[in-house]
């Protein structure tokens, strides 16, 4: 790669971190599945939980934060998320997290709401 093409993939990532990344929200049916574009910002997070044994683990999760009105359901666990990363689409599964449900409001009045998931492909 070129310094610029380096510098240019450096830039992307700048502005997908600060701006989101378009990603796909798939709302599985049996008469077929529901594809909702969507503009989210990314990131990891690491949260703390009990086992079945009372000993603390960390989770770590692929969270999404989307505007709700964009979305038009309520995300439910065994929904997905497809997202191109390094040009290979990577989907995620929406999942509670221990005892946290598998979404929670960002702001006071619910209009972005966290999406937590894992990836399964």
């Amino acid at each position: 790669m070129s310094d610029f093409q380096n510098d240019f993939a450096a830039v992307e990532e700048m502005f997908a971190e600060a701006f989101g990344v378009e990603v796909i929200y798939v709302v599985p049916a049996a008469s077929g599945d529901t594809e909702i574009p969507l503009m989210a910002q990314v990131s990891l997070q690491s949260y703390d939980a009990l086992n079945d044994y009372g000993i603390s683990e960390t989770i770590v999760s692929r969270d999404y934060l989307i505007t709700n009105a964009d979305l038009g359901a309520t995300p439910e666990s065994g929904h997905r998320i497809v997202e191109t990363i390094d040009g290979t689409d990577r989907t995620f599964e929406v999942m509670p997290l221990d005892k946290r449900p598998c979404w929670q409001p960002a702001d006071p009045d619910g209009r972005q709401i966290v999406i937590h998931t894992k990836e399964v492909a």
